[in-house]
């Protein structure tokens, strides 16, 4: 994974250089999560916590659907 990283900072680091990235190294990005399974970085207690950064998702998702039905 730090290889990836490494390439992803080299290219840029921008959504571009993740696809990028991720296509070199031959690397499948998983777009959708299932939130009640944990997740990698679900060890990092913080600010915010999970359940707002859920929602958060959730509504930037319906809001990209709504630009989408225009």
């Amino acid at each position: 994974m730090s290889s990836f990283l490494l390439e992803v900072y080299k290219k840029g680091g921008k959504i571009g250089a993740y696809k990028s990235a991720a296509k070199d190294s031959g690397l499948i990005i998983k777009s959708e999560f299932d939130f009640t399974d944990e997740l990698p970085w679900d060890v990092i207690q913080g600010y915010p916590p999970k359940s707002q950064l859920i929602n958060e998702y959730n509504r930037l998702l319906k809001r990209l659907h709504n630009c989408n039905e225009l």
